[in-house]
C-alpha cells in the first residue's frame, strides 16, 4: 500500500494502539469510519454501519449514541485528519457534543482522538 502523506502511518499507529490496548471483545465505533481497520486487526465490527457519510448515514446524531449503547460500543475513535476536503460526518458538532457527554477523553493519536466510555 502507498499513499501520500501521513494517512498510513497515522493508520499503522491505530492499528498498534488497537492491538495493544483495546481489549479484542469491547466494541469500537469509529468515525467517520476506517473500513479497513477491521481487516487489519481480525476484529468483528459491533456496529451496524462501517462508513459514514452524508449520502449513507441513517443515523441522527442522537440515534448514532443511543444504537452504540445498545450494541456496548465501549470506544469511540475519531478520525481527525482526514484525506477529503468535506467532512463526510453528518451533523459533526452535535456528534462529537453527545459523544463528550457519554464517552470520556482517552488519548490521541496522529490522526485519530480515542475516546472511552467509563
Amino acid at each position: 500500500m502507498a499513499d501520500r502523506g501521513p494517512y498510513l502511518a497515522d493508520f499503522e499507529e491505530l492499528v498498534r494502539f488497537a492491538n495493544e490496548q483495546i481489549p479484542a471483545q469491547d466494541g469500537i465505533l469509529l468515525l467517520p469510519g476506517e473500513e479497513p481497520f477491521f481487516f487489519a486487526t481480525g476484529r468483528i465490527p459491533q456496529f451496524p454501519v462501517q462508513i459514514f457519510d452524508h449520502t449513507t448515514d441513517p443515523y441522527s446524531a442522537t440515534e448514532l449514541l443511543d444504537e452504540a449503547r445498545k450494541r456496548g460500543i465501549r470506544w469511540v475513535i475519531v478520525k481527525t485528519r482526514l484525506q477529503s476536503t468535506e467532512n463526510p460526518l453528518p451533523d459533526r458538532e452535535e456528534t462529537m457534543v453527545l459523544i463528550q457527554k457519554k464517552f470520556q477523553f482517552y488519548l490521541r493519536l496522529e490522526g485519530y482522538e480515542v475516546y472511552r466510555r467509563p
